[in-house]
């Protein structure tokens, strides 16, 4: 009963969200005479007063139909042009419909931040999550991820580490986290830890794809950063700069070996003293700016 109910408001959903978009479609074209990709999508995607039109009660079963069209709409954007501009809509009415699944908060969430660059909203997804589950660690961790690596928000990410580590089931490693002081802390090592962790526990193939690329620039930007810093350390004992990394390295300045993870190799140009990768990829602005994403290039519309 229960099943043929649950198939019932699928059909009825898909028949209304299509003649609903058919209709808008016919209109648009017969004013404008075509309609472009990104008014098409969005005709798919009901707005709240045409939510509540086709729900009928069975908001969960709505929220269904959103999140497996938000999944498809995410894996082609991902593969096409990395340009979303109605995700954060979409999570909004999934997560108002369906409010008990927790990996659709966490997708959402983390997508938003280090996908798509809205790590404010990402916040909202977030907070309304923990209106519904108020002791799952997770929600405090991702809350506290976003103030230290995105929103410059140090004392908020303190507060979270605390409160996720003291939460049922919360891992040894926050309490490891919450214990330090922030400028303790190592931005690269706690955001390499962040996505590893996030991988490590997500069964959404297309989420483990987009923050591997994520962890790859990371690791990529690492390697910059500690041949710099011993760059910094050499002149600043020797009197000038060194010219190859094997020469940091008989200064023992380097130790183990760095790895470009896009397959080039770093090196120092003897002419300028940068340090570069003959993967020739660019850097990411994450020291810079505080955060993985410049919020001017934000992927995705409010």
């Amino acid at each position: 009963m229960g099943n043929s109910l649950l198939l019932t408001a699928f059909f009825f959903i898909s028949t209304l969200t299509t003649l609903y978009t058919s209709s808008k479609l016919d209109i648009i074209t017969r004013r404008e005479g075509r309609v472009d990709d990104n008014k098409a999508e969005v005709l798919y995607l009901p707005s709240g007063r045409a939510l509540e039109l086709i729900s009928f009660g069975y908001d969960h079963a709505v929220g269904n139909y959103l999140w497996f069209h938000l999944i498809n709409y995410f894996g082609k954007h991902y593969n096409q042009d990395q340009y979303y501009p109605w995700f954060n809509h979409m999570c909004d009415l999934i997560t108002q419909l369906n409010r008990s699944a927790k990996f659709i908060y966490e997708f959402c969430a983390t997508m938003l931040s280090w996908e798509i660059g809205l790590p404010e909203e990402s916040d909202k997804i977030i907070n309304r999550g923990l209106d519904v589950y108020s002791n799952y660690w997770r929600f405090y961790y991702l809350r506290g991820m976003n103030a230290m690596l995105f929103l410059d928000d140090q004392e908020k990410a303190k507060d979270d580490f605390i409160l996720a580590s003291k939460q049922p089931y919360a891992p040894n490693f926050l309490a490891r986290i919450a214990a330090k002081k922030i400028a303790e802390l190592e931005n690269f090592q706690v955001a390499i830890g962040f996505l590893s962790e996030m991988i490590n526990n997500t069964n959404n193939e297309l989420e483990k794809k987009a923050l591997q690329e994520k962890l790859k620039q990371l690791v990529y930007d690492q390697g910059f950063v500690e041949i710099e810093k011993a760059q910094k350390f050499f002149e600043k004992s020797y009197g000038r700069k060194a010219n190859s990394i094997r020469e940091l390295r008989d200064a023992e300045l380097i130790k183990g070996s760095i790895t470009d993870p896009f397959g080039g190799t770093y090196y120092i140009d003897s002419q300028t003293f940068e340090v570069k990768s003959t993967s020739n990829l660019p850097r990411s602005k994450f020291l810079a700016t505080g955060g993985m994403i410049d919020k001017k290039r934000s992927k995705s519309r409010k």
